[in-house]
């Protein structure tokens, strides 16, 4: 491994891993300026923590996995991650003056997305691309460069996780689905 710890090192890693941690980060946020940044952010943090840091992996590994993680965390924070909230600003459930409606709605909110924020960065990815921001099976591939299979794979991961963890809210679900239902009723016999 490269001796980071010094300047001349840390420039060496630096010219030696741009392209490709800058092509990773492309590929996930489809924005150059955002991608340079991304990956200029990953490099401060490097440089920051390099007199602490112990890699056991591959350096190459732990910059690709970091780029990812903090790509996906840019995601996250633009709410594109999050085009649910986008719905949600207008959903009766989350607006609703019923009380429980709102704690129901934003329970069920939090553990999606504690569920989603625990899966592989891979597979979170082309889930959020897939559900949250409406791209098609061959739409994903052909953006992250992989086969329309591995994405399909992909979503039935991210899919049976969510099933297994979200089992116990099956009540709580059905309930919020009923809330919401009868307040579009309401309204529209209010109309």
């Amino acid at each position: 491994m490269m001796n980071i710890k010094t300047e001349p090192g840390f420039q060496q890693v630096y010219f030696q891993y741009y392209a490709a941690l800058f092509n990773t980060a492309y590929k996930i946020l489809n924005n150059r300026q955002v991608a340079e940044d991304v990956v200029q952010e990953v490099f401060l943090k490097l440089w920051e923590i390099r007199h602490k840091l112990r890699i056991s992996s591959s350096l190459r590994s732990y910059l690709t996995r970091a780029v990812l993680n903090t790509s996906l965390n840019h995601l996250k924070k633009n709410k594109r991650l999050v085009h649910l909230e986008d719905v949600s600003q207008n959903n009766s459930a989350q607006n609703s003056d019923d009380p429980e409606l709102r704690v129901t709605y934003n329970e069920i909110d939090n553990k999606l997305n504690q569920i989603i924020s625990t899966l592989p960065p891979k597979c979170q990815l082309v889930f959020t691309l897939s559900r949250f921001e409406g791209m098609s099976n061959q739409e994903i591939a052909d953006h992250m460069g992989i086969t329309k299979k591995t994405v399909e794979n992909q979503l039935n991961k991210a899919l049976s996780k969510l099933r297994e963890h979200l089992r116990p809210y099956t009540k709580l679900l059905t309930d919020l689905a009923i809330l919401i239902l009868s307040t579009l009723f309401s309204y529209i016999a209010w109309v």
